[in-house]
């Protein structure tokens, strides 16, 4: 890493090597990019005329580490060279450019007496929030408390602290994203995460002299931290090596979130900072991420580290590959909670302005100055949630909502005929029947009930009551099974299923009618939208599609069958 005098974007070297028709690796040769480019260069990725157009699959795999300050160390070639003792991993395994190389990787103990490595960079760019403004403003500018007026991740908006959350207002002036709230709530409320966040930029201010390719910058090997000390799940691509016992991760897929009290996340009603002039934009990006390079629209954007965006320049939204947000390994990590609200914060200042339409460069830095035909560019890794199957992630998704607007939600129960309505944890599901064996069906509907065709387990049915100030409103989901998606590598994903949401004008009518629905639901092989006729109140059928404003899987499908139900949150 080096400081960059000439922008407000710190630059990270890379290293690149020159690919042959037969596949061959020519010479090392380094590259300078901004510090938020590194989510795009990532290692692996093969490029042509500035073109992201191939990456090489590594090994996937998946470990549990803990981040305690005790249960991992640094490592480099340099450092174990100057000890005289066991390198990281054989050199052969990932030969670098220098057999001596001077940067850090993070080195976790994990079962089986092995170790997983992981270069600190990546970790950086990975796992220290979503949005690469986070790096940017970590590695540019010198910490501030919480109370500093000139904060940049967080403002103050007047609205007292209490135990029972995590209160943040992140500062709409910079280009965080909404994944960033858990690692910026941390960075308010944790003494540690607080600690090695200064340290970075003590680092970078320091930044010793290292090897340069023109001697004339200062170079930082950085020694990135784990901002938490619990234990993680922690998703990675790369090489295994002594005898798959140990692992290289080259690239980070996914991580687990730390535990802690409920967050809130305030934002303002009609920010004008607020997704103002953003459009979405599509660059060459690495193979994996959902973006293509032979994507009709694509266009090649040029991206300068040496000068900062206009005020009123063209801005665009670029993603880095998807980051999974991975369950905890032994504790609830609880969803973050959003309420907006009325505010005349500093966040305000700096309103980006239309009027500039050409820009032939974009720049991730600070907006300064005018004319300089420099537009605006973010870079952030859509957040997926790892999921604990459909019926789990609505079950969740209501509680969320409930949690969320308890004004208009005042209880979410499940039920089950010997039960009655609950809301304790987990939900219990509803047996399907299965055909008697004199009934005559098709082979394909006398098999639906079951989970898998020759297993003799039953589908299940999570029946849910949401009550609302008006009335209550019920929600069935019918338990999927894996079915393979099509795709070459054989992944399996369950099987598509619209749910079913309800009211009732008698609630003597309400276990006739869920009778009633099992019933004929195996004759129409969970296609709900057939039944929807048959209830003595309202009734819809609703779909599941993801959103990327989901703060937890399926609330857009949640909020949208109370929304069919005439509740709107």
């Amino acid at each position: 890493m080096t400081k960059n005098k000439k922008s407000t974007q710190p630059k990270a070297t890379v290293v690149v090597r020159e690919i042959f028709s037969d596949r061959t690796l020519g010479d090392f040769s380094l590259r300078k990019v901004p510090i938020t480019l590194l989510g795009q260069v990532r290692v692996g990725t093969i490029w042509e005329n500035g073109i992201c157009t191939e990456e090489v699959e590594f090994e996937t795999a998946e470990f549990e580490v803990s981040f305690n300050r005790d249960d991992w160390r640094f490592t480099s070639f340099f450092s174990q060279h100057q000890k005289s003792e066991e390198l990281p991993y054989p050199p052969h395994v990932y030969p670098l450019m220098y057999h001596r190389d001077r940067n850090y990787s993070l080195e976790f103990p994990v079962s089986g007496g092995g170790n997983l490595l992981i270069p600190c960079l990546e970790f950086f760019s990975r796992c220290y929030g979503s949005s690469q403004e986070v790096k940017r403003i970590l590695t540019t500018y010198p910490f501030r408390n919480a109370d500093d007026p000139y904060n940049q991740f967080i403002v103050n908006i007047g609205i007292p602290e209490t135990e029972s959350y995590w209160q943040v207002a992140i500062n709409n002036k910079y280009k965080f994203s909404d994944a960033d709230a858990r690692f910026i709530a941390w960075l308010k409320y944790s003494k540690y995460t607080q600690l090695w966040a200064k340290d970075i930029y003590a680092q970078m201010d320091e930044a010793v002299k290292g090897i340069s390719d023109n001697r004339k910058e200062r170079l930082v090997q950085l020694k990135i931290r784990p901002w938490h000390e619990q234990k993680a799940r922690i998703r990675v691509s790369g090489i295994s090596f002594n005898s798959g016992r140990s692992f290289l991760a080259l690239n980070i897929l996914g991580c687990s979130s730390p535990s802690s009290p409920q967050i809130k996340v305030f934002t303002q009603k009609n920010d004008p900072n607020s997704e103002t002039g953003w459009s979405g934009h599509m660059i060459p990006v690495p193979i994996g991420s959902g973006m293509r390079d032979n994507s009709s629209h694509q266009e090649r954007l040029a991206i300068t580290s040496d000068s900062d965006p206009d005020h009123s320049g063209p801005r665009k939204s670029v993603k880095d590959p998807e980051f999974v947000e991975l369950a905890h390994p032994d504790s609830d990590v609880l969803p973050i909670l959003s309420e907006k609200i009325n505010s005349n914060s500093r966040s305000v200042h700096g309103v980006f302005s239309k009027g500039e339409a050409f820009a032939d460069r974009y720049s991730s830095g600070d907006r300064y100055g005018s004319n300089k035909g420099v537009g605006e560019i973010e870079l952030n890794a859509p957040l997926k949630l790892e999921s604990n199957g459909v019926l789990l992630d609505i079950w969740n998704a209501f509680l969320y909502l409930r949690d969320s607007f308890p004004l208009k939600i005042l209880k979410v129960e499940w039920f089950t005929f010997a039960t009655g309505f609950c809301d304790r944890n987990p939900p219990e599901l509803i047996e399907i029947k299965p055909f008697k064996k004199h009934e005559v069906v098709l082979g394909s509907v006398r098999s639906w009930p079951y989970l898998y065709p020759r297993n003799s387990a039953l589908r299940g049915a999570l029946v849910i009551k949401v009550t609302a100030k008006n009335k209550p409103i019920y929600v069935v989901e019918i338990q999927r099974r894996w079915v393979n998606d099509g795709s070459d590598d054989g992944e399996h994903k369950e099987e598509s299923m619209s749910g079913l949401c309800f009211t009732i004008d008698s609630q003597g009518d309400f276990e006739r009618f869920l009778n009633d629905v099992f019933s004929k639901i195996r004759h129409k092989r969970g296609v709900f939208k057939s039944l929807i006729d048959d209830c003595s109140g309202e009734a819809d059928y609703f779909t599941h599609k993801h959103s990327v404003l989901d703060k937890v899987n399926y609330e857009s499908a949640a909020r949208n069958a109370l929304r069919k139900m005439g509740l709107r949150l």
